[in-house]
């Protein structure tokens, strides 16, 4: 059976659960959940027939504050990259949520005024942004509802 040390982020669901933080990841994978659907991000649907199904998973960090102490575990649903074929099942992907050229500019505008930039943790951001493609994806590890996606 897998363990991880507390210091380390585990890697599949199955390390997270038996992990000496399990109900902290598990408090952190439903708060990713909950914001998905608070924001209408996802629905639960029958498993259409014919379409193609995304894989699924789960990227688990840990946040550490200056000290280096644990500040807050953050769970985050993702697709499986490997998947999806470019042009089939979509035509472009999205990540980032600014660009390089904009993170500059902040730190320029900080350095000229002698200011002092801080950051902070965006516990959940969603973009508006519709998608053409019907996408369907497997439901997380732990959420699984029978036959729905």
């Amino acid at each position: 059976m897998a363990s991880i040390i507390a210091d380390e982020d585990p890697i599949t669901y199955r390390q997270a659960g038996n992990s000496s933080l399990k109900e902290k990841w598990t408090s952190a994978m439903n708060d990713e959940m909950n914001a998905l659907k608070n924001n209408e991000t996802i629905d639960v649907v029958n498993k259409p027939i014919g379409h193609n199904i995304v894989s699924r998973k789960w990227v688990l960090k840990t946040k550490k504050n200056a000290s280096s102490t644990l500040e807050t575990l953050q769970a985050t649903a993702v697709a499986w990259q490997f998947s999806q074929a470019p042009g089939c099942y979509f035509e472009e992907t999205l990540a980032s949520i600014i660009r390089d050229e904009s993170r500059r500019l902040l730190h320029a505008i900080c350095a000229r005024n002698k200011w002092r930039p801080h950051h902070f943790e965006v516990k959940s951001a969603f973009l508006y942004f519709k998608l053409k493609e019907e996408v369907y994806m497997q439901p997380q590890r732990g959420f699984s509802d029978g036959n729905k996606v």
